[in-house]
């Protein structure tokens, strides 16, 4: 009895994973936008001038978009995250095993479009995507995407704002959908907001060291925006018809049910995300990566009879 009495006090004594960076929730607010800072959403300065540089880049290529003055595939940009940056390769704008030769989806993925463009920084949250958006700040962005009719849009953005700033979920919804609306305003295309993607994530330093490599799924979080996101995109559809729809890739990452392989035992907060598609119970690995896209070009298809006209 006392073992057991022991054994329950220290499971009634880990911290919350969101004490650590409970600071964040108001260093940056997610409807406000703001570049990345060091000791709010980055940690050294030296991956500050590395955000600040690929960021840079990415404005370069907004600033070459080119319309397609209704001739030939129109054409697709895909803002987001890791995620999303994952399509280019790169993390930061640098290869990691991670998305080393995940670049080798984006030519297939979307049959009937233009070669995307990747716009997406890795750990970006929604007020950093707003500020890169703006034309004074981030410039990524440009006249000539806002203008082009036969432009599409994918964006997946605010997972980070749940799992690194630990926005509350109130918050997260709100800059995806400030994010939406800025892009729907500023723009004359379509846009296809992704819903939030199955997500668990290590309780790391907040944790004992016994405990450093277990996991605790953020579900019940990511269920309660994405059902906030699909009530807001229809709402947005209202007073931008025809121009916005939702698409909830989520299922492609439920675990495996067959033969209980999936199961993580004290980790089961990972249990929540297959695996063998999300090593990391977050970023999708190439299979991953190709169901995923195979989900947005289905949920962006509608559009293209019109927009090809």
């Amino acid at each position: 009895m006392m073992l057991l009495a022991r054994t329950v006090l220290l499971f009634a004594v880990v911290p919350d994973p969101g004490i650590e960076a409970a600071h964040r929730s108001r260093c940056e607010r997610s409807v406000v936008p703001s570049p990345r800072q060091t000791g709010c959403s980055i940690k050294t300065s030296e991956k500050l001038q590395q955000w600040i540089e690929f960021q840079k880049q990415l404005a370069k290529e907004a600033a070459a978009f080119r319309p397609t003055e209704g001739r030939g595939p129109p054409p697709l940009i895909l803002y987001g995250d890791s995620i999303t940056e994952a399509l280019r390769g790169t993390a930061i704008g640098q290869v990691t095993d991670r998305t080393e030769g995940i670049q080798q989806v984006l030519g297939s993925a979307f049959p009937g479009w233009r070669m995307p463009t990747v716009l997406a920084i890795s750990a970006d949250e929604t007020q950093h995507l707003l500020w890169r958006l703006n034309r004074s700040a981030g410039g990524e962005l440009s006249d000539a995407m806002c203008n082009d009719e036969r432009l599409a849009i994918s964006l997946l953005i605010g997972t980070n704002n749940l799992g690194n700033a630990k926005h509350s979920v109130a918050d997260a919804h709100a800059g995806m959908m400030a994010v939406a609306r800025d892009l729907l305003q500023r723009t004359r295309g379509k846009l296809l907001v992704n819903a939030l993607l199955p997500r668990s994530q290590k309780l790391g330093d907040a944790a004992p060291s016994w405990r450093k490599k277990a996991f605790v799924s953020l579900m019940p979080s990511v269920r309660r925006v994405n059902a906030l996101v699909n009530s807001s995109v229809r709402e947005l559809a209202t007073e931008f018809p025809g121009r916005v729809r939702v698409v909830d890739c989520g299922h492609i990452f439920q675990p495996a049910q067959a033969d209980g392989s999936q199961s993580w035992g004290a980790t089961r907060g990972k249990a929540e995300v297959n695996i063998s598609l999300m090593p990391d119970a977050l970023h999708p690995n190439l299979l991953g990566t190709r169901l995923w896209t195979a989900c947005v070009g289905h949920a962006l298809a509608p559009w293209l009879p019109k927009l090809s006209l």
